[in-house]
C-alpha cells in the first residue's frame, strides 16, 4: 500500500471491499494491542512485589509487633480511618481537634488518650481552608506543642499520589517532617478522580497505602464528605461516604460525625454526634458539645446520642409550652387536642410524640387518662427540666 502511495497511485484501486475491510480490522487490532500494552506497562511501573510472611507455624512462633492505639479506643496503630462528616457539621474543626490532641499528647474529645510516637509529628494536608483561616482556627485551639504539627495549605493544588512523581513527593515530604500521622482533609479536594468510580478511587486508596508504608506512618485519617443523610427512622442512622461505596471497603475503621439537623441543613445548635466503628473498634454514638470560642469538642456525659438529645430538647419544649399555658389558664386543663395545637403553633410538631413521652418519663408533665371516652389531660409534673434557659417555677404540690 505504501509503495502505491509513493508512486502516486490509488492503493485501493483493483482491490475489493473485503480486502480493505481486513486491513482496517488489522489497524484497529494494532491500536487496541498498543493500548493494552501501555496499560500493562503503567501497572508494572507502580507494582511493588509483596513480601512473603512464611507459614502460619513460623508466623505464630515469630509474631509481628503487637498493635497498639494511636487514639485509644478509636484508632489502632497501622490503621487507615475514613472520617465521614455530615455537611456543615464542622469536619475541619474536628480534624484540627484531633491533630492538636495528638501533637500535645492530650485527649481527643476530652476522653480518648493519644500516643504520638516519640520524635515524630502530625502532618495535616488542608485542601479546603485558606491558609490564614486555618492558622486562626488552630490558634484558637491553643496548641501546647505546635512544633509537632505541620499544616499544609494546599487548597487548589491536589497531589497525584497515584503517579510515581506524586507518590515520591508525598513520601519525601512526610519523611522530611518526621510524620507518623497523616490527616487528609478532605479527600475529594486531594485528587481529581471521579468519586463515583470504584476503579479510580481504588487506585487512589492503594496509593495512600503505599505512602503509609513507605513513609512509616502509624495512622492515616481521610476526612470525607457524607453523601447521604442518616438512614432509619427520623434519620438517626449513620451517614455514608459521598461517591462509590468502594471507599467503605478500603478503610480499617470509620468515624461518623453529625449534627442534630437533617442532611443539607446547617447545625441547629452546638451539639455534635460521633461514632467510631471498625476492626476492634465500636464506641456507639457519643454526644459532643462544641465551644465556638475555643473551638474545642468535648464529650457530654449522661446523653447517649442524637435521638435522646432530640427527645430531651423536644421534651423541654413541651414542658415550656404547658408552663406558658398554665401561667394564664388556671381553671382549665389542657387536653390532647389543645396540647397538640399549642405544639404546632410553637413549630415543634415534627417530634411531638417523643417529646411528650420524654417529658412524661422525666416527670416534667403528668398525663391523666380519664377513661369513659373523656379526653386525656396534660398537667405540669412535680419536677422541671434542669436548664438555665428554662423558666424557673416552684415545683407543684
Amino acid at each position: 500500500m505504501q509503495e502505491a502511495l509513493d508512486r502516486g497511485e490509488d492503493p485501493t484501486e483493483g482491490r475489493d471491499s473485503g480486502d480493505r475491510h481486513r486491513e482496517e480490522v488489522e489497524r484497529q487490532k494494532a491500536r487496541l494491542k498498543a493500548a493494552e500494552q501501555a496499560k500493562r506497562e503503567v501497572v508494572e511501573e507502580h507494582w511493588e512485589p509483596p513480601p512473603s510472611f512464611g507459614s502460619m507455624r513460623y508466623q505464630l512462633d515469630n509474631p509481628l509487633p503487637e498493635n497498639g492505639f494511636v487514639v485509644k479506643e478509636l484508632a489502632g496503630t497501622g490503621m487507615t480511618i475514613l472520617f465521614i462528616a455530615q455537611w456543615k457539621a464542622g469536619k475541619t474543626t474536628a480534624g484540627f481537634n484531633l491533630a492538636v490532641a495528638l501533637a500535645d499528647g492530650g485527649e481527643f474529645l476530652g476522653r480518648f488518650g493519644t500516643e504520638l510516637r516519640e520524635d515524630t509529628s502530625v502532618a495535616y494536608w488542608n485542601f479546603e481552608l485558606d491558609g490564614r483561616r486555618a492558622q486562626d482556627w488552630v490558634r484558637d485551639l491553643d496548641p501546647q506543642h505546635p512544633e509537632r504539627l505541620y499544616v499544609e495549605h494546599w487548597r487548589g493544588y491536589g497531589i497525584p499520589i497515584e503517579t510515581p512523581a506524586g507518590e515520591d513527593f508525598a513520601v519525601g515530604h512526610l519523611i522530611e517532617q518526621a510524620a507518623s500521622v497523616l490527616i487528609i482533609d478532605p479527600s475529594s479536594s486531594a485528587h481529581d478522580h471521579d468519586e463515583n468510580s470504584a476503579q479510580e478511587m481504588g487506585r487512589w486508596y492503594k496509593a495512600v497505602e503505599r505512602i503509609k508504608r513507605r513513609a512509616g506512618l502509624d495512622l492515616v485519617v481521610i476526612v470525607a464528605h457524607a453523601g447521604h443523610g442518616g438512614v432509619g427512622e427520623n434519620g438517626d442512622g449513620l451517614p455514608r461516604v459521598r461517591g462509590n461505596s468502594k471507599q467503605m471497603g478500603d478503610a480499617d475503621a470509620f468515624w461518623f460525625y453529625q449534627h442534630g439537623g437533617e442532611h443539607g441543613q446547617i447545625a441547629p445548635d452546638s451539639r455534635r454526634y460521633f461514632t467510631a466503628y471498625g476492626r476492634d473498634i465500636d464506641t456507639g454514638q457519643i454526644t459532643l458539645d462544641y465551644d465556638s470560642t475555643s473551638r474545642r469538642l468535648e464529650v457530654v456525659s449522661g446523653v447517649t446520642g442524637r435521638a435522646e438529645d432530640r427527645a430531651l430538647n423536644t421534651g423541654k419544649e413541651v414542658w415550656r409550652i404547658l408552663d406558658n399555658y398554665y401561667s394564664s389558664n388556671t381553671k382549665t386543663f389542657a387536653g390532647k387536642s389543645k396540647l397538640e395545637k399549642l405544639i404546632r403553633t410553637a413549630g415543634k410538631s415534627d417530634y411531638k410524640r417523643e417529646g411528650i413521652e420524654y417529658a412524661d418519663r422525666m416527670g416534667w408533665i403528668e398525663i391523666e387518662e380519664q377513661g369513659d371516652g373523656r379526653p386525656i389531660l396534660y398537667r405540669l409534673g412535680k419536677t422541671q427540666p434542669e436548664d438555665d434557659k428554662c423558666i424557673r417555677l416552684p415545683p407543684l404540690k
